[in-house]
């Protein structure tokens, strides 16, 4: 059946169902789309957060166990010194942990190199400790490797898993901030989509409207040309609507 030969009610009816259901198609994808995009920010934040706070809790280790190891060395008496090498020893183990856990869930580059340079700080630091033990059992100088050597390591150790932490924070502010652009351009195509539902709706209005004050607008032109007088006007109209009948 073409469309011209619909009623008027279901031509209205036609075009407001179209509208309203290119209008609900919009919405729907622009809400899945958001959908979509928070549930993945909210994956990428939970992941960056869990790294930052594996490394907080990795330096945290690290001073635990090299405060131990210090006080350990520079203990007086071989009482201390076991007690502080037996904390030494699971502190070391947890950070041994923590160490295999970040690295499983580090992904870039960056981060990677700093971890490598973690890990060879910690083979020095162990180097290290092991020289000092040397010093302190052959009752050498223990206070001025430790000084001089142990703490500068410790240091080094510690400040390469500031960076780390540093290039985490720095990631997750960049993904969030990447997150806002890309929920704006959503935003964006969003309304875009919408506005030309709106002007596609305007423009079947308006082709509806056409449709239905044709024909009135060719009864009227037929009127006034019999009025004048003229009678050879063709009346046949070949819709099959209220306003072709």
């Amino acid at each position: 059946m073409q469309f011209k030969n619909l009623s008027v009610a279901k031509k209205i009816w036609l075009l407001m169902l179209l509208v309203m259901a290119a209008m609900l198609l919009a919405g729907v994808g622009m809400t899945a789309s958001m959908k979509q995009l928070e549930s993945h920010l909210r994956e990428e934040v939970q992941t960056m957060e869990e790294r930052i706070r594996l490394v907080v809790e990795l330096r945290g280790s690290v001073e635990t166990a090299a405060g131990y190891l210090i006080a350990g060395n520079l203990a007086q008496d071989s009482e201390s010194m076991q007690f502080f090498e037996g904390k030494f020893g699971q502190a070391a183990a947890h950070m041994t942990e923590l160490m295999q856990s970040t690295e499983s869930r580090l992904r870039s580059a960056e981060g990677r190199a700093l971890f490598q340079q973690i890990v060879d700080k910690r083979a020095k630091l162990n180097t290290v400790a092991e020289q000092v033990g040397l010093e302190r059992r052959n009752d050498g100088d223990v206070v001025r490797l430790v000084r001089a050597d142990l703490v500068p390591v410790v240091e080094s150790f510690i400040a390469d898993l500031n960076a780390l932490v540093q290039l985490q924070e720095q990631m997750l502010a960049s993904t969030l901030a990447q997150a806002e652009r890309e929920r704006t351009t959503s935003y964006a195509l969003g309304l875009a989509a919408l506005a030309v539902v709106v002007v596609l709706g305007l423009l079947l209005a308006v082709w509806l409207v056409r449709q239905l004050t044709a024909p009135l607008a060719r009864a009227v032109a037929l009127s006034h040309a019999i009025a004048a007088g003229n009678l050879t006007q063709d009346v046949h109209d070949d819709r099959k609507d209220e306003l072709g009948e």
